[in-house]
């Protein structure tokens, strides 16, 4: 019998993780024992009054579920730590609140057995998006391709592909020891908090460079509720942009040409307010030009295009601030020397 812990982060939902919860408890049968731990990531009493209540139905059908939560947010990375450290298994399955497991889930991963699998995180609408949300899934698809979707060939990701494929730990199943020792390697020379660290490319880096590969299916399906609501998106958008810059600072990563850019445009606006309007008139002229060109690549018809291109001026805006931010992060982690 195949034994394991679901560790389930949440901070902000109170609108989703009863989904989430009930996507778990209504597995199909399988030959599994396992437990799940929720990390409450910071005082928030709606969600816990809705974990205490779901807390008892899983008790009903003798599933162990224990609660944890911080007295403050410190962030999704930490929750994971604290919540792997709880767990009384050495499977993990790490699951986010926006997340709800395809009834079958445990039964395919039974099926693929092996000890770290990335699921298909297929994105749905729901009742209602936004214009952030769909130019986002509008990237995505084009940059990934065949690997992004309903269906793609099985694969494993590794050193030499990391870069080109999708990748994230919104539902992740591996090994504790392998999690915990890659978690190290995520928080190594830092000195400041670990709240804004790209900890899911991160860590994903860490297992590869360690030697595993990380096996990825599209028959593994879980269903993402991207934010239908616009200002939580644009505040999720700003939030990630310390994150981004905390991975992709690094020459060669995949999306450092992003931004490099986001550095270039606003530093070229500036100087040219201040010393040559010719070169404030070529910098936003290339910005428009480069962002139709992009809408025009991430889009398939004419709705999709009139999306993308409000999509990403507002993305290219709030991301921008983002990074900047995560600049400012990143120069208080420096080594000075006093």
């Amino acid at each position: 019998m195949k034994k394991f812990s679901v560790v389930l982060a949440t901070y902000t939902g109170v609108n989703t993780v009863n989904r989430t919860l009930n996507s778990i408890l209504t597995q199909q049968s399988v030959n599994t024992a396992f437990e799940v731990v929720v990390v409450i990531d910071g005082p928030n009493k709606a969600i816990r009054e809705i974990v205490v209540t779901k807390e008892k139905e899983f008790k009903r059908n003798n599933i162990p579920l224990m609660i944890k939560q911080f007295t403050k947010n410190r962030g999704r990375f930490e929750a994971r730590i604290a919540g792997a450290r709880l767990a009384c298994f050495n499977q993990l399955l790490l699951v986010d609140d926006r997340v709800r497991l395809s009834k079958n889930y445990f039964k395919v991963l039974q099926i693929i057995n092996k000890d770290i699998v990335m699921a298909n995180v297929i994105e749905v609408a729901g009742r209602k998006t936004n214009i952030i949300s769909q130019t986002l899934f509008f990237v995505r698809r084009r940059i990934f391709g065949s690997k992004y979707g309903n269906d793609f060939a099985d694969y494993y990701i590794n050193s030499s592909n990391f870069e080109t494929s999708p990748k994230g730990t919104t539902s992740l199943w591996i090994t504790k020891e392998v999690f915990l020792d890659s978690c190290k390697e995520v928080v190594h020379g830092r000195r400041q908090s670990n709240k804004y660290v790209n900890e899911d490319t991160k860590i994903l880096r860490a297992v590869v460079d360690k030697g595993h590969n990380i096996f990825r299916s599209s028959k593994l399906i879980a269903f993402y509720l991207p934010r239908g609501n616009l200002n939580n998106a644009i505040k999720h958008l700003y939030e990630r942009g310390p994150r981004f810059v905390d991975y992709y600072i690094k020459p060669g990563t995949r999306f450092f040409p992003i931004l490099a850019l986001a550095y270039l445009v606003p530093i070229g606006i500036i100087i040219g307010l201040l010393f040559r309007l010719e070169l404030l008139y070529l910098t936003l002229i290339l910005t428009v030009a480069l962002m139709v060109l992009v809408a025009i690549a991430i889009s398939r018809n004419l709705k999709e295009l009139t999306v993308s291109l409000a999509g990403l001026l507002l993305i290219g805006l709030v991301f921008s601030l983002g990074i900047w931010k995560g600049t400012v992060i990143l120069i208080k982690e420096l080594p000075f020397k006093k």
